[in-house]
């Protein structure tokens, strides 16, 4: 399926960058963190959080209406992200592993980790 419920963390911080994702793919390769390209653009990497966590949340928004998550699966993919977003922001290429970052699914939590609550929406909240 979609990793990151269809939200792309590089294409929306290179948005905010004002570079495009290939040129912020590269910056990563060369070692910096894609909180080290916001410094350089005077971007406050917390602005690139806030427009991923909004963008996350309105597809998961999307995808309790369809029927395809339970709230609880959203509200709990919602908060990893939350958790998870500002080490990807600050992390580096080599500190992640390039399998951090595969098109477009670095940064999103799966929808089928051990972890999960049950994803039924039954039981108690």
């Amino acid at each position: 399926g979609m990793g990151g419920w269809g939200v792309d963390l590089l294409s929306i911080a290179a948005d905010k960058l004002g570079i495009s994702r290939a040129d912020l793919l590269e910056a990563l390769r060369d070692g910096k963190s894609i909180a080290d390209v916001a410094k350089e653009k005077a971007v406050d990497p917390q602005t690139i959080a806030d427009a991923y966590l909004a963008q996350l949340a309105e597809n998961l928004k999307q995808a309790v209406g369809d029927g395809s998550i339970a709230q609880k699966m959203a509200d709990w993919l919602l908060e990893q992200a939350r958790q998870q977003v500002t080490d990807q922001l600050n992390g580096t290429w080599e500190k992640l592993g390039p399998g951090a970052f595969p098109g477009g699914r670095w940064g999103g939590p799966r929808p089928d980790c051990p972890e999960c609550p049950d994803c039924s929406g039954a039981g108690d909240s």
